[in-house]
């Protein structure tokens, strides 16, 4: 997968093999066979699958790192980006398998120019014991280079954080806090000063970055700054990072009222394509619905667009639903009711 030393390679094989992949396919197709399957029968996630996989990575969950990194590595959210996989693998996947996957990438020049300081580093940080891959890189490269290497190691471990950290918990509020913190020669945060942000958030920021893990740093005590962020704010679609849709899987009447509430589990939010944040699409939309006795939809109709592709995506997610009346024995309303779903293009504060 991530080269032709096929020794190499065998514990990267044997690793990914070992996790089951959240929400991949599982049509009994191993990873050695899917690098070698064509673009179009290679796994296909969605925006939400990426956004889902993500959170599930940043809050420790090996698989999700794991797969995070090798699905934009593949092309599996589109085309392939080894820049995003080198992002996601090394810093939230494996975390040591996620590096030396990396460093076979550098090793071979696979997507990625060819770097043996690079590939050295990757497989230095993985510190995978008996692998021969650094020994390979190490073959290549002049005193200097290996020099040039060792202090690129020094300082990654000097500014990165071990991956497997919970995310700071949701607090009230929105806003960033800015904080110095000091890290001791066992990895932890001895102290953390609060430099600037709102003061309703400085404890909360406090206390989850005293709970954060650091690479032991090669010098301690080692101190740096750091920023937290609450909630998100609207911003342009062009410079916007994510996306957020709003809804609730409930019917209103013309008052307002919730008038049919979902029948059985509720399914994902309509979803919000890049192309469609970036392209401007964002504000509420409403669609009216009318239902059947059994509370099944009968028909849709755009009441209030956003635009016309996430019109018709909300539209198909709508029409498979069952529908009942939130009341005790009470019927289901016989004439039009309404759906409404807000998409919002965000940025951190």
């Amino acid at each position: 997968m991530f080269g032709s030393h096929e020794q190499a390679c065998a514990i990267s094989f044997l690793v990914h093999l070992a996790f089951v992949p959240y929400g991949t396919p599982q049509n009994g197709v191993s990873l050695q066979q899917r690098s070698a399957i064509s673009t179009s029968q290679s796994p296909k996630w969605t925006e939400d699958d990426e956004r889902d996989l993500l959170a599930k990575a940043q809050a420790g969950d090996a698989s999700a790192q794991m797969w995070l990194g090798a699905g934009y590595e593949q092309g599996w959210f589109g085309n392939s980006n080894v820049p995003e996989a080198a992002e996601h693998e090394p810093d939230l996947g494996g975390a040591g398998q996620g590096r030396n996957n990396l460093g076979m990438l550098y090793l071979d020049g696979r997507g990625v120019p060819q770097d043996y300081v690079q590939a050295y580093m990757w497989f230095r940080l993985a510190d995978f014991s008996g692998s021969p891959n650094l020994d390979t890189a190490k073959a290549h490269m002049t005193d200097r280079q290996i020099l040039e290497a060792e202090e690129l190691v020094n300082e990654w471990k000097a500014r990165k954080i071990v991956p497997k950290i919970s995310q700071c918990p949701r607090v009230r509020g929105e806003g960033k806090v800015t904080l110095s913190i000091t890290v001791d020669a066992y990895g932890n945060v001895s102290q953390a000063i609060a430099l600037s942000g709102p003061e309703e958030l400085v404890a909360a920021a406090l206390a989850c970055a005293k709970s954060w893990k650091y690479e032991p740093p090669v010098s301690a005590p080692l101190t740096k700054t750091v920023s937290i962020s609450y909630g998100s704010r609207d911003c342009s679609g062009t410079e916007s990072e994510r996306g957020e849709t709003e809804s609730r899987w409930v019917l209103m009447d013309e008052s307002g009222k919730v008038a049919a509430v979902i029948d059985g589990q509720e399914p994902p939010a309509p979803p919000y394509p890049v192309e469609e944040r970036k392209a401007g699409a964002a504000g509420k939309m409403v669609l009216s619905v009318r239902l059947n006795e059994d509370g099944s939809v009968e028909e849709t109709h755009v009441v209030q667009t956003v635009s016309p592709g996430l019109d018709q995506a909300a539209m198909d997610r709508l029409r498979p639903l069952k529908f009942r009346s939130p009341g005790v024995n009470s019927q289901l309303p016989s004439g039009y009711l309404y759906f409404h779903v807000r998409y919002r293009a965000t940025c951190s504060f």
